[in-house]
This record gives C-alpha cells, sequence and structure tokens, in this order.
C-alpha cells in the first residue's frame, strides 16, 4: 500500500489521504449526475474544485476545511476561478458552508454520497499526488478538456470486481484488429492444445459510451476530436493503464484468467513455470516452442474455447477499498491456482500421461451457514 508522509522534527505527520480508511473518497451517483447538469460555463473547474473538497473530508464524507486554496494548491485552479466554482456548487445545492465557518477559516458540508453499494470510489492520491508525483487531475486540467475528465470518471464509475479489476470490456478495451490472429492452435497432444496468443493492438470502445462521449464534445469539435486519442492521452498522463490478461474466450462476458507477464514476483514464476510445462508438453517436438520463441504460448484443455488475450483497462491508482482488496486477492489466488496446475501438469507430461485437463480456475470458496 502507498503512504505519503510528512518528517518533522523526527515525528511522522499523516496526511490526508494516507493510512488505511482514507485513502479513497466517495463520488455518489447522483450527485455526479446532479454535478454534470449545473449549467456552468466552466464545467472541468467546476468539477474539479467539487472533487477537490471532497477529497478534504473525513471518514463520513461531508464535511471539509478545504477551500479555493487547496483548489490552486493541489491542482492549480486560480483562486478567483475556484472561488467562482465553489459559489456554483453552493448555489446547485450540492455543497453548503458550515454553521462555524469564517472568511478565514472556511468550512464546507458536502451532500452524502447515498447509502448504496454502485457508488464511485476514487483513490485520494489523484488530489494528492502518487508517491512524489504531480496530481492526476492536476493533468487533467492542463488538458482543459473536461470530456478526459469525464471518461476518467466513467472508467472509476464502471471497474467490475473481477480479478482483472478492469473497465467492462463491452465498455473499452484492447484487440487484435484481426480477431482471427488473437489466438492460433499450433500443436495438440492428449487433452490438452497449444496456443499461441498475440497481443491487442487496436481500440474497441463500447457504441453508447462511444455516443455518449461524441455527444459531450459536441458537433462542433468532433470532427477533430477522437475517443481512441483521448484514451492515449489519459494513459500518457499517468490516469489509465493497459494491462493484457488472458480471457477464457474472445467473448465480452469471457473470464479473466492470468495477467501477461508483469513486474511481481509470482507473475514471473508463473510463467516460468508454464515455459517449462510446455516443453515438457511438448517432448521431442522442441521446435513447435523455437519457431513461436517471440510469441507467448499456453495449453488448455481441448474442450474449452480459443483463448484470447485482451488489453483491459485500468485506472493507474486505484483506490484502496474492501472489494480491490478482495479482487486483489482473487488475482493472486488465480496465479497460484494456475501455478499448481503447472507443475503437476509438468510432472504428468515428464511421465507420459497426456490424459489429466488442467484446470482452469480455482473452485470457489465454500461459505459455511454455521
Amino acid at each position: 500500500m502507498n503512504h505519503e508522509q510528512s518528517v518533522s522534527e523526527g515525528k511522522t505527520k499523516r496526511l490526508r489521504g494516507a493510512g488505511r480508511g482514507s485513502r479513497f473518497m466517495v463520488l455518489g451517483r447522483e450527485n455526479y449526475a446532479k454535478l454534470r447538469s449545473i449549467k456552468s460555463e466552466n464545467l472541468l473547474n467546476l468539477t474539479l474544485a467539487y472533487l477537490v473538497l471532497l477529497a478534504g473530508t473525513g471518514a463520513d464524507h461531508r464535511l471539509t476545511s478545504w477551500s479555493a486554496k487547496a483548489c490552486e494548491e493541489k491542482i492549480g485552479i486560480g483562486r478567483p476561478r475556484a472561488t467562482a466554482a465553489i459559489v456554483e456548487l453552493i448555489n446547485s445545492g450540492l455543497v453548503s458552508v458550515a454553521d462555524d465557518a469564517t472568511p478565514s477559516r472556511p468550512r464546507y458540508v458536502m451532500e452524502p454520497p447515498g447509502d448504496g453499494p454502485d457508488q464511485i470510489f476514487l483513490p485520494m492520491q489523484i488530489v494528492t499526488g502518487f508517491q512524489g508525483e504531480e496530481p492526476v487531475l492536476r493533468r487533467v486540467r492542463e488538458t482543459g478538456d473536461f470530456v478526459l475528465l469525464k471518461m476518467l470518471l466513467d472508467i472509476y464509475g464502471s471497474l467490475q470486481l473481477d480479478a482483472a479489476f478492469s473497465a467492462p470490456l463491452s465498455l473499452v478495451q484492447q484487440l487484435r484488429k484481426s480477431p482471427d490472429e488473437s489466438a492460433q492452435k499450433v500443436f495438440e497432444r492428449g487433452v490438452h492444445n497449444l496456443w499461441r496468443l498475440q497481443l491487442p493492438d487496436v481500440w474497441k470502445v463500447g457504441a453508447e459510451w462511444h455516443k455518449e462521449v461524441l455527444e459531450l464534445v459536441g458537433s462542433s469539435k468532433a470532427n477533430n476530436w477522437s475517443v481512441y486519442s483521448a484514451l492515449t492521452t489519459l494513459i500518457n498522463i499517468g490516469a489509465l493503464k493497459v494491462e493484457n490478461w488472458i480471457y477464457t474466450s474472445d467473448k465480452d462476458d469471457a473470464e479473466p484468467l492470468i495477467p501477461l507477464w508483469g513486474g511481481d514476483d509470482a507473475l514471473q514464476e508463473l510463467y516460468l513455470l508454464i515455459d517449462s510445462a510446455i516443453e515438457a508438453f511438448l517432448g521431442d517436438e522442441v521446435y513447435v516452442q523455437e519457431k513461436y520463441a517471440d510469441d507467448q504460448l499456453i495449453f488448455l484443455p481441448s474442450h474449452v474455447s480459443a483463448p484470447a488475450v485482451r488489453g483491459v483497462i485500468k485506472p493507474r491508482i486505484e483506490a484502496d477499498t474492501p472489494g480491490r482488496r478482495r479482487t486483489y486477492a482473487r488475482k493472486m489466488e488465480q496465479i497460484g491456482h494456475f501455478a499448481q496446475e503447472m507443475r503437476l501438469a509438468q510432472t504428468n507430461f515428464s511421465n507420459g500421461r497426456y490424459d489429466r485437463a488442467i484446470s482452469l480456475l480455482p473452485a470457489p470458496k465454500q461459505v459455511s451457514n454455521g
């Protein structure tokens, strides 16, 4: 987990956004819809100011002492413009002045985010900065494009609590330009097929989201504006990232199996095990492994669909919520399960046994009613 710390006179000062329970803020769906409906001359500044005030709240996501000064210091909105945005927020009813506020010590009360679980969870670090970097929202403000902010919030609001913890494939993904090239069967033996996987190389955006984004851009700018370029910009400024995963098929409702490589020690160990198991699977046919040395090879049971590599889109900085921690545990569980299956498969192949199909995913944990 990431912490922001300030050391003074030998003591560690805890900053807003650091420590368990304060690493995320909650943007209520209804509040976000109301925010979007405000008739403002600068919707970008308005929304950013709201997020800064929200970042200054406590565990109840309501009372904040962050004001125009914080807007200027954190994300670079000049105080006159930040003040104007806060006035608009007050007039809209999303924000009110606290009873104990003074001109020199402003305090505000935010509308509560709502009780339902379907809210938008945002990491504090997009406002406060991540590991000494310039805050993501400051970089978004510098683009001057509200649509980029809207797209970023949409991604955060769409995250699926599966092992990939990404936007749904139906919303946005990267895939092969030619679907037939995504996975090619190159060898079969016993109850397994060996697949050659190629990395995705083009964007695919869901039709409804694409339409919604372009409508927000407006017809006067649409010809010179691309949702694909916008996604690339969000990646370049460190707001989003692409993570390649092997999925059970090329369908949008396929299950994520394992990520492709990465810096995690467990993942590197897994792919060493996969290579060793493939070598045992091929036996004397080692030329197959040599022929596709630049591609990712993986063997799967012959009764399952052809796998596919998809580039999932996810925020580079994730909110440290209980749901996020559970999905990370699920990801590591799947990696560990696949590693165990590779070890067993290698032993079976080395002993000339090709009749036991590997298990793709760990069995769901049994929940006791007692």
